[in-house]
């Protein structure tokens, strides 16, 4: 069966500078929750709003064909004559699989023109603007139209009475909150349950974790943390309070504290933190130290490797057993080229140093502390670039 999202609703509530149905939700856009929902029941999905080409660009991003609200009516029709399609609401994000699928076998079996989700009159009553809740219904393409019309079209429509039926609709600020707060703790609950432990005296509260992420048994998560997007965390990882984690492939054992930690993978037996920061496209192997104060962008670090404190690695090839000083910097960008800095195994590289990209240090070699390396470095030998210290005895320091 068709099913068409509705993305058109009143946003004057939300009091959006653009729509509401790019808002983000822990790590995804609000109209993603109700296209995944539809991808259970259907891989025929259509996303109808106005024109937004923000909008339009990420719902295709996510293989759903948008269609503008004003050629809607036309397009259901010609494509699809009178087959029929189901009409569920894009700021609804906890949609009830089950009623849907109810709502698609009465519908079937049924001679009825429409089938719609009837709220029953208690909650009517108790519930402010329930009736504008917008309840799913199936229509007829050739009969695409909102609710109200359709019901007015066809008063012999079937009514599929759902007792309690309180949807979850993202009309206002305050109903995003609440959203964003059922998705997480529901995905905490399932990593509880599977062995994970989520140290959180505010009941998960200050913890999000997005819908796709998986962490393995014997993880602690402690409070203030956000783990999203595609992540994987290995048994027996301590994420330690003040992290953020996107899209991360973490190994077992390792220690994260207070860092960000962005679309890269770290191996094993790893410490990361505190402040650290690992820009997309690194890769971190295992038995490593990222310590306080160091940035790492778009490199490759072996095991056994350590960066302390206080330093930058960016478009770096770091082999395994290289010590990396405090101080330490890839000169990597020259104002128009980006250059890579290799260090192969076993390298020292001194305190305040400044490799310049592009450069070669061979194995083993060591680098004296506070040099400038603008050139090659052989195997095993011990580079110094430096100038020579200076006294000068008639000299006073300057006053203000």
């Amino acid at each position: 069966m068709k099913i068409a999202i509705m993305a058109n609703a009143n946003e004057s509530a939300f009091k959006s500078r653009d729509t509401k149905y790019l808002c983000e939700i822990i790590d995804k856009p609000m109209i993603a929750y109700p296209i995944e929902h539809a991808k259970s029941l259907s891989k025929e999905i259509y996303v109808v709003a106005h024109e937004n080409e923000k909008l339009k660009t990420a719902v295709e991003g996510l293989g759903i064909q948008f269609i503008e609200e004003s050629a809607a009516t036309k397009f259901f029709t010609q494509q699809f004559g009178n087959e029929p399609v189901m009409v569920i609401q894009g700021d609804e994000l906890n949609i009830s699989l089950d009623m849907l699928s109810t709502l698609m076998r009465l519908h079937n079996s049924s001679d009825a023109p429409a089938t719609y989700v009837k709220v029953d009159d208690y909650l009517l009553t108790h519930y402010h603007g329930l009736a504008e809740q917008l309840p799913p219904y199936i229509v007829a393409a050739s009969s695409f139209a909102p609710l109200t019309d359709v019901l007015k079209a066809h008063p012999n429509a079937e009514a599929y009475a759902v007792p309690n039926y309180l949807s979850e609709r993202v009309i206002t600020r305050q109903c995003l909150n609440m959203a964003i707060y059922r998705i997480s703790s529901e995905n905490c609950a399932k990593l509880m349950q599977n062995g994970v432990s989520i140290l959180d005296p505010l009941s998960t509260a200050s913890v999000c974790i997005g819908s796709d992420v998986t962490i393995d048994p014997d993880a602690i998560i402690y409070p203030n943390v956000q783990i999203t997007g595609k992540t994987h965390i290995g048994a027996g990882t301590v994420v330690r309070s003040g992290t953020r984690i996107h899209n991360m492939t973490i190994g077992t054992d390792c220690e994260i504290e207070h860092s960000v930690l962005l679309e890269s993978s770290i191996g094993d037996h790893t410490n990361i933190g505190p402040f650290a920061y690992i820009r997309p496209g690194s890769k971190i192997g295992s038995h490593c130290r990222i310590g306080n104060f160091v940035e790492v962008k778009n490199s490759n670090i072996g095991d056994k490797s350590k960066a302390a404190h206080l330093a930058y690695l960016g478009d770096a090839d770091v082999g395994s057993d290289v010590n990396y000083g405090c101080g330490c910097i890839t000169a990597n960008y020259d104002g128009k080229n980006k250059s890579r800095t290799t260090i192969e195994d076993g390298v020292f590289v001194g305190s305040n140093s400044n490799l310049i990209a592009p450069v070669h240090l061979g194995k083993d070699c060591f680098i004296a502390a506070g040099s400038t390396i603008t050139k090659d470095v052989e195997p095993g030998v011990l580079a110094i670039a430096r100038k020579q210290q200076e006294i000068k005895t008639n000299w006073e320091r300057p006053k203000k």
